[in-house]
């Protein structure tokens, strides 16, 4: 289980940050069941959910009232992805657990979710929609207890749509999840 911050930004965007400026962040929630196929490959079934908003429309003329006020609120109703979980390193202090292991994810998913678009002409509010994405994420595992792990990771989302945000753009959307958990 986990919970952390959603957003638009990641470390992929450009100075422009997708179709919005000004990203703004918003608390989500996820979990995932682990099978664990070799020593340091895993394959992982991830479920999260939240919101992710954004503001400044970069559709509109820079630093005016119009863009100040606008912006986009995504919910992501439910999204499942498959994953690979690739092990880097298994670091122990006395070589019967491990104390720091960090680890790589890249695997699909699908997604549920609706947009509102406020105060963008560019952009369409939209009820619920469903698409494919690409989630991409690297993370750290500390060891507390032998069957007890705090996990901390950051993920970014590669969308298989470009009306994520609401507005269409020339690209498909981002967003990320960074996140804490056990």
């Amino acid at each position: 289980l986990n919970a952390g911050i959603l957003t638009h930004y990641t470390i992929f965007n450009n100075q422009l940050n997708g179709n919005f400026k000004t990203a703004m962040s918003d608390w989500g929630y996820g979990g995932y069941i682990k099978k664990q196929i070799l020593p340091g490959c895993g394959l992982q079934a991830d479920f999260l959910a939240g919101e992710v908003n954004g503001s400044r429309a970069n559709s509109l003329p820079d630093n005016t009232p119009a863009q100040d006020n606008s912006k986009f609120r995504t919910h992501i109703d439910y999204s499942a992805a498959l994953s690979a979980n690739l092990t880097i390193a298994n670091m122990s202090l006395n070589h019967k657990r491990s104390v720091l292991s960090p680890y790589v994810t890249a695997g699909a998913g699908y997604m549920s979710y609706a947009t509102q678009v406020y105060n963008t002409p560019a952009g369409a509010s939209t009820d619920f929609h469903q698409n494919w994405f690409i989630p991409v994420g690297a993370g750290f595992k500390f060891g507390i207890a032998k069957a007890l792990n705090l996990d901390f990771g950051y993920t970014v989302g590669f969308m298989k749509t470009n009306d994520f945000t609401g507005v269409l753009g020339a690209r498909d959307d981002k967003f990320s999840y960074g996140h804490a958990g056990i």
